[in-house]
């Protein structure tokens, strides 16, 4: 599939979203904490933005995925970004649905987010030091990119959503 659209502005608005939410609810927005020792989160103004916040951002993720997939995304794109919005709205309206996902972020996501981006940076260096016809280099990027915004979709979503919840909670209360 020959990308059609630029993605330079689609992979800058993604990452700008994903620091958007990311700054929120690491520098603006603060968990109230109580001196008891709760699980869920006290309600306030970060309780209430934490899931709308990073389903928005979800949803602007998806759609720079869509742009950069050209004109008419293949079925797994569209089955892909189907199932994870499905998945962010039901895990905003059952939360334990999302604790496996948050689970497996917490504990392997810090070392599978920056080893893709090192092979997505490795994989884009080789593409413009190769001799590739320009068509095909654009193609190329296209599909780096793609691969970039689903590692964000993936896997920086539900790290910033996990981590954010986690300041805000006691992990072990006894």
């Amino acid at each position: 599939m020959v990308a059609r659209q630029p993605t330079l502005v689609p992979l800058a608005v993604g990452a700008l979203t994903l620091a958007a939410v990311w700054a929120l609810f690491q520098s603006v927005l603060e968990p109230v904490r109580d001196s008891g020792c709760n699980t869920t989160l006290i309600p306030s103004t970060f309780a209430t933005a934490l899931a709308p916040a990073h389903l928005a951002a979800a949803a602007v993720l998806a759609a720079c995925i869509w742009v950069t997939s050209g004109p008419r995304p293949g079925p797994w794109v569209r089955r892909g970004l189907a199932a994870a919005l499905a998945y962010g709205v039901a895990s905003t309206a059952v939360p334990g649905l999302f604790a496996p996902v948050g689970l497996v972020v917490v504990l392997g996501g810090s070392v599978l987010g920056p080893l893709v981006v090192v092979v997505l940076v490795i994989r884009t260096i080789v593409t413009v030091c190769g001799s590739l016809p320009p068509e095909e280099r654009r193609r190329e990027h296209a599909e780096t990119a793609r691969w970039l915004l689903w590692a964000a979709l993936l896997l920086g979503v539900p790290a910033s959503a996990t981590y954010a919840w986690l300041s805000g909670v006691s992990l072990f209360c006894f």
